[in-house]
């Protein structure tokens, strides 16, 4: 058997979806052996990438695991209601989409916020790393670095 390509799923379906048409420049007939590996290859490193992602943030969390129950000296249950408080900036991230959208700075709608985002991030950690002795500073710095 042949290894799968990327594009294998629109070779085995039907060039249209109802009113929907699939464009002949997307089928993945009319691409040259050349144009379908550099295709395959973009496809792997996304997919790469993305996993990369995934299983890194795990270790974020268990440094964190770590510094509530060592540096802080806190409980499971103290660690979970720490942790629930900082998933609460998650909740605002469509209310910080509709901000970026309906104020650009200088023109951009989405460059300045992740900009400045980055450096309040970076500064939460930092606090959190050589300032925070409490309970409470933790949340607040955590819940910072989350929104």
């Amino acid at each position: 058997s042949k290894p799968m390509r990327a594009t294998d799923i629109l070779e085995n379906q039907p060039s249209s979806f109802g009113d929907f048409v699939i464009p002949e420049s997307l089928e993945a007939s009319s691409m040259d052996a050349e144009e379908q590996a550099k295709s395959d290859t973009r496809f792997m490193i996304v997919l790469l990438l993305v996993y990369f992602s995934q299983g890194i943030m795990v270790l974020g969390g268990l440094a964190m695991a770590f510094f509530l129950k060592d540096r802080l000296g806190l409980s499971p249950a103290e660690s979970a209601i720490v942790s629930g408080a900082i998933s609460f900036g998650w909740i605002l991230k469509p209310v910080y989409g509709f901000i970026s959208d309906s104020f650009p700075i200088r023109g951009y709608r989405r460059k300045p916020y992740l900009f400045l985002s980055g450096i309040v991030l970076f500064a939460a950690q930092l606090l959190t790393a050589f300032v925070c002795t409490t309970i409470p500073e933790a949340t607040a710095y955590l819940l910072l670095s989350a929104v």
